[in-house]
């Protein structure tokens, strides 16, 4: 019983990476015969940028939980709020990039 679930999940999933695939192509073509390929090439530059701000983002977020984890189980308050302050300033700083 669990490996037929297990089976019909991984065919889901397959079919839907299949079909999110193929939209995507036929989206793209779409775009690119009525906006033309300049509007391609600035859609998948914001998309590279966004890319670039979440790897950005994924290598804070962890630093962040790591260093508030000492201060949280000492109640030190003062502590936290300066990581805080920091973490405001970090995300400050790449939303102006």
């Amino acid at each position: 019983m669990r490996s037929r679930h297990t089976l019909r999940n991984s065919l889901i999933g397959l079919l839907a990476i299949t079909l999110t695939t193929i939209l995507a192509f036929f989206a793209r073509s779409t775009v690119a015969d009525v906006l033309g390929q300049e509007a391609i090439g600035l859609i998948a530059l914001f998309a590279d940028l966004y890319i670039v701000l979440n790897y950005f983002r994924f290598g804070i977020q962890p630093s962040f939980l790591t260093a508030l984890y000492g201060p949280v189980s000492t109640g030190d308050a003062p502590r936290i709020q300066g990581i805080y302050r920091w973490y405001r300033k970090v995300y400050r700083i790449l939303g102006l990039v």
